[in-house]
C-alpha cells in the first residue's frame, strides 16, 4: 500500500542571479521582481532573472555611469550554468 501523504516537491521557476551568484530561487514571479527591485536599489551592476518554466532569461545591466539599467534579453544555457567554483590546488612534495 503506497503512503497517499507524500508530498511532491515542484522545482522553483524563478532563479535571480546577481554576477553569478545564486541570490533567490521561487516558485513565484512576484517575489523575484521584488529581490530584482531591491538590488537595483543597491546598485548591483549585474541581474539574471532565470525562467526555468519558458527557458528564458532576462538580463538586467548597468554601468557605473549610467543612470537606468538596461534591459536585454539572455541566453539561457549560458546565463544558467553557474561558474564552477575554485578547487582549492593541493602541494605536492
Amino acid at each position: 500500500m503506497k503512503n497517499l501523504n507524500e508530498k511532491t516537491v515542484k522545482p522553483k521557476r524563478f532563479t535571480v542571479l546577481e554576477n553569478g551568484k545564486e541570490v533567490l530561487n521561487t516558485s513565484k514571479r512576484e517575489e523575484a521582481d521584488k529581490k530584482i527591485s531591491q538590488l537595483q536599489k543597491e546598485l548591483k551592476l549585474s541581474i539574471v532573472l532565470l525562467d526555468n518554466q519558458e527557458k528564458r532569461s532576462t538580463r538586467y545591466k548597468k554601468t557605473i555611469h549610467q543612470k537606468n539599467y538596461r534591459v536585454e534579453a539572455g541566453d539561457f544555457e549560458i546565463d544558467s550554468v553557474l561558474p564552477p567554483v575554485a578547487e582549492p590546488s593541493s602541494t605536492e612534495e
